[in-house]
């Protein structure tokens, strides 16, 4: 239960000392985890086939850091996150090498590129000498040492990069080991928090993990299901929507799966209910909430308690302020703030935006708005930059879709707003749907979702319909990208 605190009107997560040291280098704690099970299987590839054991895997990270040092060879999102980070070293698929070499050279980087899955790399594996006796050195505090960059979601916006540090990678995991399956698959690449921390998961908690360089599809995702007979999927709402209406249209069961790990994105109640149906009786889907800034989970919902994120993990911190940073009660609706045990490191190459998004205390200001319930429960409604404002009003965008997803006819469905152009300029709310295939008219999908909400909240802007959604690489919708999508579809009516 998540413990409040009239006083400083803070929540707060059990408080537990972490299994792993947190003192430790994230290397030091890795290489001591594969020695405990070397000969059990770590990572399959759906692609080759290939599987490689835990030992298998301490040897190659311990002879790649070793023989590190030859030379293999030497736009938008990427050459702005090359620019801020100007990466000495990139690791890359041959078919990306063209898009990388070209960014780089747009930011005037001298980089060492190595190809992935090129003979050229197993340069890296060659043995070295004292290989058994090998331990990663102390690199000084890990709660300032960064460890990894990864990207903010960017959906709004360009990506951020976000430093994590030792600390922020080590501490966390025991406490969602719980939720791990014995073989575990995500589609989220590790340029997103979201597949590192299933990574470091099933690393520290003895899980098998089935990698693949194939884009998600339904069918591909549940086929790899179905084959590795998979027990654990972190999915967001758009993939699990997709998934679940390909095994309805085909009553088709994913009879292996006990855990679908559901986060990213608010997940609407209906496709929730949905899922539990196909999953049971041995499975469920579990809803999580989290910031790559805070470099954990924050909470959980276990208990299947509708619209909730759940409650609070282990040593986290969180409290609801208003726009006047005023700090709030049970069920008064505000801006989540959090913090972690070990505090964020900053955004690379960024300091105003790393104040920016910190408080005078410490508090991570996440730019979700939501509440706790008198119970400790945490309900995350939607993201303070998508609220549209209409009138004095602010629409929650998150609402209008739970809304249109209950429509049988809708598949996937994201709301903008388009820009009026009429005094007084505000935000009409607009709707971009994917169709299930059931047949559906603008004027049906608009009498059912605006015979739902008050005046101010209604589809102003129509009804668009679309092939698909405009996602970002980790399967949220980019908001930026539909906001384009809508106001050319609207110019296009016109």
């Amino acid at each position: 239960m998540s413990q409040y605190d009239p006083e400083s009107r803070t929540w707060s997560g059990p408080r537990q000392p972490p299994i792993f040291n947190p003192a430790a280098s994230v290397g030091q704690v890795i290489v001591n985890i594969l020695e405990r099970t070397p000969d059990k299987i770590f990572e399959i590839s759906a692609d080759t086939e290939e599987a490689y054991t835990r030992g298998e895997l301490r040897s190659r990270m311990i002879r790649a850091a070793v023989n590190f040092g030859f030379k293999v060879r030497t736009e938008s999102d990427l050459i702005h996150l090359m620019g801020i980070t100007r990466p000495k070293l990139v690791f890359c698929n041959a078919h990306n090498v063209k898009r990388v070499e070209s960014s780089l050279k747009i930011a005037s980087l001298e980089t060492r590129i190595i190809l992935l899955n090129d003979p050229s790399t197993e340069e890296l594996f060659t043995p070295v000498d004292n290989e058994a006796a090998y331990r990663p050195p102390y690199l000084g505090d890990s709660d300032k040492t960064v460890a990894l960059i990864v990207c903010s979601s960017g959906t709004t916006s360009f990506p951020k990069a976000i430093c994590l540090t030792h600390a922020q990678l080590i501490a966390p995991y025991p406490r969602v080991s719980n939720l791990l399956g014995e073989t575990a698959l995500s589609f989220s690449s590790l340029y997103w928090i979201s597949a590192v921390q299933m990574l470091m998961t099933v690393l520290f908690n003895g899980g098998t993990r089935i990698t693949t360089t194939k884009p998600f599809s339904p069918e591909y995702a549940c086929e790899l299901i179905d084959k590795y007979r998979v027990m654990h999927v972190f999915t967001p709402p758009s993939m699990l929507a997709d998934m679940l209406h390909y095994c309805e249209a085909r009553q088709l069961r994913l009879p292996s799966l006990r855990i679908v790990g559901c986060g990213g994105s608010p997940l609407p109640e209906t496709l929730r209910t949905r899922a539990n149906a196909l999953l049971a009786p041995q499975g469920r889907v579990f809803v999580g909430y989290g910031m790559s800034e805070v470099g954990a989970i924050v909470s959980v919902d276990l208990l299947g308690i509708p619209n909730s994120a759940g409650l609070l993990m282990a040593n986290v911190t969180a409290r609801i302020a208003n726009d006047e940073g005023n700090l709030l009660g049970p069920n008064e609706e505000g801006e989540i703030q959090l913090r972690y045990v070990h505090p964020f490191a900053g955004y690379y190459g960024n300091e105003r935006e790393t104040r920016a998004l910190l408080t005078s205390d410490g508090f991570i200001k996440s730019g979700d708005i939501g509440y706790m319930d008198a119970r400790g429960f945490l309900f995350v409604t939607d993201r303070k930059k998508e609220m549209l404002r209409y009138r004095g009003y602010q629409i929650a965008p998150a609402q209008l879709e739970e809304i249109l997803a209950e429509h049988p006819a809708v598949l996937q469905a994201t709301v903008v707003g388009l820009p009026d152009p009429e005094p007084p300029h505000v935000d009409l709310a607009t709707a971009l749907v994917v169709t299930s295939g059931t047949e559906a008219t603008e004027d049906q999908i608009l009498s059912y979702v605006n015979g739902k909400v008050p005046d101010y909240k209604r589809l102003r802007g129509g009804v668009f319909f679309v092939e698909s959604i405009p996602r970002t690489a980790n399967g949220k919708a980019s908001r930026r990208e539909c906001r384009k999508l809508a106001v050319k579809l609207a110019g296009l009516r016109d």
